[in-house]
């Protein structure tokens, strides 16, 4: 990859109202180190991650230690805590993105899932199985002017604005739409303020009782709609977010044990064997290794 060029006048852009902030960026790139852990907070957005060179291991919703390797991209769904681990020097670069997002101006989210709906029994679609997609040859050399730009200090909010529309019309150009189907499978539902209520009612200690007494629903239809949904139960998914939390705070905070149970209304003893249970080790075991890389 090219080295990115020198920013000119780097003081108008960074006094400019349009340069974006930690609130208003929408596109990132990130290198880090074999080992090295990242967490993205996807709780209130849609991301779509593009591994420009490495591989990673991922823990995201359903999925635990999912391998994506350079050259793919995939999509992760609002309400899901991300956390990667570079298996070797890795760089990536992601944008987050709307709800109500459109893959061209001709070309919307609601025309993506009428196609779903049409094909949906030839489709087959395996909601265990994580999707990655191959960056195509289009779409890479986009992605390597946009990491040029973006470590050249350009981050102007209508530069990421423009890009991340760019990126979008080249995965509308270039990709099938039973692929594109695939990629973004997790928000082709039309239940999605259901979707967005039970995001927001979740907290670190809510159970299934209290979530569904917030969104003041009759059980059957309640539980309905979340398998529909969410593809889980609410129960799972509720042990779901807590699993993705937990080995959050084990890695990548040096809260005590204890703090962290109370944190999630747990007994010291029991997170032990929650993270037993769930990762295989212990939290001094989780850290122990996290400290060695």
């Amino acid at each position: 990859m090219k080295e990115s060029c020198v920013m000119q006048y780097a003081s108008e852009h960074l006094n400019c109202l349009y340069y974006a902030n930690d609130k208003s960026q929408t596109l990132f790139v990130r290198t880090l180190r074999e080992g090295e852990y990242m967490t993205l907070d996807s709780d209130a957005v849609n991301m779509l991650l593009f591994i420009i060179d490495g591989e990673i291991r991922i823990n995201i919703g359903r999925f635990r230690n999912a391998t994506v390797v350079r050259h793919r991209l995939f999509f992760a769904e609002s309400g899901n805590g991300v956390l990667i681990k570079a298996v070797c020097p890795t760089t990536i670069m992601w944008c987050t993105i709307k709800e109500q997002m459109t893959l061209c101006n001709g070309y919307s989210l609601q025309d993506l899932i009428r196609h779903y709906k049409k094909n949906r029994r030839r489709l087959g679609v395996r909601e265990t199985e994580m999707f990655t997609l191959p960056v195509n040859s289009e779409l890479e050399k986009e992605l390597d002017a946009t990491y040029n730009t973006l470590k050249g200090g350009m981050l102007c909010i209508h530069y990421q604005k423009l890009k991340i529309n760019v990126l979008m019309m080249l995965l509308r150009a270039f990709t099938p739409k039973d692929e594109l189907v695939r990629l973004f499978r997790p928000i082709l539902n039309e239940e999605n303020d259901f979707k967005l209520a039970v995001q927001a009612a979740y907290n670190d200690q809510i159970n299934v009782q209290e979530l569904m007494a917030v969104l003041d629903m009759p059980e059957s239809t309640f539980n309905r709609k979340f398998v529909k949904v969410f593809g889980m139960t609410a129960g799972k998914y509720i042990t779901q977010r807590k699993k993705d939390q937990v080995l959050r705070e084990l890695l990548m905070t040096d809260l005590s044990v204890k703090e962290i149970s109370e944190k999630f209304k747990f007994t010291p003893g029991y997170i032990v064997k929650f993270s037993k249970t769930y990762f295989g080790k212990t939290p001094t075991e989780l850290r122990a290794e996290r400290n060695r890389q």
